[in-house]
């Protein structure tokens, strides 16, 4: 079965935080004060002179360092962001196998579902591999806020930059990948521009967005909720994950949320960041489930059923 084989993410080491950000676009006092007290946004990793490029390559360079794999070995690399453009990435996947020796390897990029690409690049990824002769792919994620008006998303998040990569493998040991679910919010996402009305209505109904999803999922896999042991969200703020577990009758310590105060919300990365954490911290015992979600602006949500 196809699963998680190997995390490495990169998180500047720098930190901006809210109130320089506030300062910097001049946003008002009601803004500072829902990010900082409902929404618990204290400060985000700000990569500074380093690019995209630099982080997405940084952070696969340490993976294929960590992990003994041949190129032969992989199927395919899979680049997932939520920004649908930004500098230098007309060439970014060909230069990024040039310089690392993986030339040769199918690569493509996909922004699809804005922050809930991240679900969709798993998804692809393990259909590649139930039919590929090789063992290995690759996914990797970046996000960097190349210009300050990207920092704030109306008052809703302050945006980080961060990247990592992501190993999977066929015939994994563990961290099985049970089921992809995604929906799409018809009434949001028909449209090129997002509109005033369209958007307030994406604010109201997230978490019922969320909550479907999520049942969708369970279905699938003949799980119940209670049979999951924990969830690992992005982490666009502290109370859309808050109405969420309330919406659910779930308890609140059963989501992973400690990185929103301290990293900030890297649009499609953080769910990959969080469960790097997750990992390294020992949360999860052997057969455990557990499950990524994610939410992208348009009405767009991931859910994501993994077994440790």
């Amino acid at each position: 079965m196809v699963g998680i084989c190997s995390i490495k993410s990169f998180r500047p080491n720098a930190r901006t935080s809210l109130e320089e950000i506030i300062n910097m676009l001049s946003l008002t006092e009601l803004n500072y004060v829902r990010l900082r007290d409902f929404h618990r946004m204290r400060q985000i990793m700000d990569a500074k002179e380093k690019t995209t490029y630099d982080m997405v390559k940084q952070s696969l360079q340490d993976l294929l360092t960590r992990e003994s794999i041949r190129t032969d070995e992989i199927d395919s690399i899979i680049y997932s962001h939520c920004l649908h453009s930004h500098p230098g990435s007309f060439f970014f996947l060909e230069q990024l196998k040039q310089d690392l020796g993986l030339e040769g390897i199918p690569a493509f990029e996909i922004s699809d579902l804005n922050c809930a690409t991240t679900s969709l690049a798993i998804k692809m990824g393990k259909e590649r591999l139930s039919t590929s002769d090789k063992p290995y792919a690759l996914l990797l994620f970046g996000e960097k806020a190349f210009t300050p008006l990207l920092r704030t998303l109306e008052d809703i998040t302050i945006v980080s930059d961060a990247a990592a990569a992501c190993l999977l493998k066929r015939d994994a040991e563990s961290d099985h990948i049970l089921h992809v679910t995604h929906y799409i919010d018809g009434n949001i996402s028909n449209t090129e521009v997002t509109d005033e009305e369209s958007f307030r209505w994406f604010q109201t109904s997230y978490f019922l967005g969320i909550k479907k999803v999520i049942l969708q999922s369970l279905k699938a896999t003949g799980l119940k909720i209670e049979d999951v042991k924990l969830f690992i969200p992005h982490n666009v703020n502290y109370d859309t994950w808050e109405y969420m577990a309330k919406a659910m009758n779930l308890p609140l310590e059963r989501l992973y949320l400690k990185n929103i105060a301290d990293q900030g919300h890297a649009n499609g990365t953080d769910t990959i960041l969080n469960t790097e954490d997750v990992y390294l911290e020992g949360l999860l015992e052997r057969g455990d489930y557990y499950l990524f979600l994610s939410i992208g602006r348009g009405g767009a949500y991931g859910c994501v059923v993994l077994q440790h």
